[in-house]
């Protein structure tokens, strides 16, 4: 597909240009839903606004998703089928001048808290998970806005039965904008991030399995991005986006239950909490792709 090789090539040079960085990509974050069965194959699933995706989109979720093998979810002893709402993020890399390698490069399972609408399955019903009471976004740090550096940032929080937040990381940062000091500034959006984090205030679950809990664990993506050409994240939905992936820290506070699985980056950038449905865990990493000339 010489049309999504072109379109590609042209972003990444635009947002390499007068930089030197190691890797920069093109991707998109799409959200569905999906059903496994009880052997942990994949029985169905949805995307949102399918049609809307160019096509080599269409063509590489469609390649792989059917193809996915999970951990059996179990319920009183017995494996069963059940359903969760889906985030996948489809990466392009430039293989050379005219083909890019795609693939689904990072997945996440579960619920966006705080904008149930349609009880959906990628939408937490109200009440049964985290939420915002109170939340103030963070303050543009200014050595990044005076170098005109953008990013976004994956923060996981572990929150308390007083709805505080007792541990926070930022697992993955990712910069819009290409510099010369990547990792020095993926340090300054995290620790803005992580400041702000720490005086938000949320509710607990009241209803559901989940409220008995002592502690859960959240995913909230923020975004730093005043409007720089060649340093814009996608504005809309199916839309491509280049930017610079960063490496995925671990989470040291986290347990086996608590610690997410898979990429970081794959939560939709809307600034709601992601809860992630712990049942949902593929057998194999997201690392094959294909080509397309």
């Amino acid at each position: 597909m010489k049309g999504v090789a072109c379109c590609l090539l042209s972003m990444l040079v635009a947002a390499a240009a007068g930089a030197a960085e190691p890797h920069i990509q093109a991707s998109m974050v799409v959200t569905g839903a999906i059903t496994v069965n009880p052997d942990g194959s994949v029985q169905s699933y949805t995307v949102h606004e399918l049609d809307k995706l160019p096509p080599a989109a269409r063509q590489i979720v469609q390649a792989t998703v059917p193809g996915w093998q999970f951990v059996p979810i179990m319920t009183n002893g017995k494996a069963v089928a059940a359903e969760a709402g889906m985030s996948l993020r489809i990466v392009a890399d430039m293989i050379d001048g005219t083909h890019a390698r795609m693939r689904v490069a990072s997945a996440a399972f579960g619920c966006e808290a705080g904008s149930a609408r349609t009880l959906l399955p990628d939408e937490c019903p109200k009440g049964s998970s985290v939420s915002y009471a109170h939340r103030r976004p963070p303050d543009y740090p200014m050595e990044a806005l005076q170098a005109r550096v953008g990013g976004e940032v994956f923060l996981v929080l572990q929150i308390d039965r007083n709805g505080q937040v007792s541990h926070a990381a930022a697992r993955q940062v990712n910069l819009y904008t290409a510099t010369g000091q990547s990792a020095h500034y993926r340090k300054v959006l995290a620790d803005a991030s992580l400041r702000a984090a720490s005086r938000w205030h949320f509710n607990i679950p009241t209803t559901g399995p989940e409220a008995a809990k002592d502690h859960w664990v959240v995913q909230v993506p923020v975004t730093y991005w005043i409007g720089w050409p060649g340093s814009a994240p996608a504005r809309h939905y199916g839309e491509w986006n280049a930017y610079i992936p960063g490496p995925v820290q671990d989470i040291p506070w986290a347990g086996a239950d608590d610690a997410p699985h898979g990429g970081a980056d794959a939560i939709a950038g809307a600034g709601f909490p992601f809860v992630r449905d712990t049942r949902f865990v593929l057998k194999m990493a997201l690392t094959d792709g294909h080509a397309h000339s």
